[in-house]
């Protein structure tokens, strides 16, 4: 689709029961970075086709999304962009009073920001957008655009919707692995068929996975073993080769290198600065009975 930029604000309308547009363009190769403004207009503006994460501020508050997303502008809020990402944008403008309108129709005032699964799905309504864009000169056409620009937003909430409700189901299920690898941690668990056991694909499993923990999974595993090794060198005399065996390790070498590499310490060197530290604990605790006391 070729890029346009096209007023429409002032152009005489053959039915006006639609919101009518000001203004409706795409963007090629969009960057906005560090422009702030206060809006006072409503706008909807759909970004793609870019790696990455977007940042935007509104009203001061960093918002991060993947792509595709889209950006509701309300009027009397403060947005820029602070990430410096190259993307294509397709925007539509109507006058602040339009505002009103969509929050009757159902729109979040309260909320600016969306994201959505994948763009495709608003191919038909851009094309029958810049179609409408290519015939300016009819009046019917700029009706048309004002209708396709409607439909368009609309099509927006639903896909926005829907990606919210599987986004929440997969919280729910990336949840219920957190639970069953605590339940399981001392098994050995294949990361894949984890996956695909509460229905992701290994890539959106380690995606929704960043939701719940800032430790990636296979490390939220060997805390959780190395955590019950702790547990076992202070309360337990297992020898290295058992607790090794039972964190799923595959040697007591092995095991020891590893517990040296996350705490600085060797397991033997653990076990004998625990429970030193826990009998001089239990020294200083104990009360001091003098002769007069027994007296």
């Amino acid at each position: 689709m070729e890029s346009f930029n096209l007023f429409i604000g002032d152009r005489k309308r053959a039915l006006s029961l639609s919101p009518q547009v000001q203004r409706v363009w795409f963007l090629k190769d969009c960057n906005f970075s560090n422009k702030f403004h206060l809006s006072d207009m409503f706008q909807i503006a759909l970004r793609i086709s870019s790696s990455g994460r977007m940042r935007d501020s509104i009203d001061g508050e960093i918002v991060e999304m993947g792509f595709p997303n889209f950006l509701i502008k309300w009027p009397g809020k403060t947005y820029g962009t602070v990430s410096d990402l190259p993307f294509e944008s397709f925007l539509v403008t109507y006058p602040p009073e339009a505002a009103d309108f969509f929050r009757k129709a159902g729109f979040n005032g309260k909320r600016s920001n969306y994201e959505f699964h994948n763009a495709s799905d608003l191919s038909f309504h851009l094309q029958r957008i810049s179609s409408a864009v290519s015939k300016i000169d009819s009046i019917a056409a700029i009706s048309r655009i004002d209708l396709y620009c409607l439909e368009f937003a609309q099509e927006l909430m639903i896909l926005a919707d829907e990606y919210e409700n599987s986004h929440k189901e997969s919280e729910q299920s990336i949840s219920a692995a957190a639970d069953y690898i605590h339940l399981h941690y001392l098994e050995d668990i294949d990361f894949n068929d984890l996956a695909e056991k509460f229905g992701f694909s290994r890539r959106s499993f380690t995606r929704y996975w960043k939701t719940i923990s800032h430790l990636p999974v296979a490390e939220y595993l060997k805390k959780l073993r190395l955590d019950y090794a702790k547990d076992k060198l202070i309360s337990t005399n297992w020898s290295m080769e058992k607790i090794a065996y039972a964190i799923q390790y595959g040697s007591s070498a092995y095991f020891c290198d590893m517990f040296k590499r996350v705490t600085g310490i060797s397991p033997h060197q653990y076990r004998l600065k625990m429970t030193t530290d826990m009998k001089n604990s239990r020294v200083q605790m104990s009360p001091k009975v003098g002769r007069h006391q027994v007296e």
